[in-house]
């Protein structure tokens, strides 16, 4: 697993949902109404999961996440959000607000909307 986001990273990815894990980076279409072109979030739920947020804890099916990937936290409460067949929820790891547009903003995606698990990581030429 990547530990954490480094924005001079270049990040590539390949599809392989069924070897999805939590904490896994995607590569990602959000919602047209929120950004364009492809971004990169965290796994933080599968389908059939109940994903709740209180404060700066994640909770997935009642059990707090560690989540040493996060660079930075913010207090955001979310009421608890069972996800759906095909469905999966993804968060930033920069999650101050206005940094992280993710699944807490536009709820949670279709699997049809990963585009790849990220596999690589490669120095950024100069």
């Amino acid at each position: 697993m990547i530990e954490k986001w480094q924005p001079w990273l270049l990040r590539l990815g390949i599809w392989d949902e069924p070897r999805l894990k939590r904490g896994d980076l995607v590569s990602l279409e959000p919602p047209v109404a929120y950004a364009s072109g492809l971004g990169i979030k965290r796994v933080i739920a599968f389908a059939g999961e109940t994903v709740q947020l209180v404060g700066e804890k994640t909770f997935v099916d009642g059990a707090e996440l560690v989540e040493d990937y996060v660079v930075f936290q913010s207090a955001f409460d979310m009421a608890e959000v069972t996800l759906e067949a095909r469905q999966i929820f993804v968060m930033g790891d920069n999650r101050l607000p206005m940094n992280s547009v993710d699944s807490r903003q536009y709820g949670a995606l279709g699997v049809e909307q990963l585009r790849g698990r990220v596999a690589w990581v490669i120095w950024r030429p100069r």
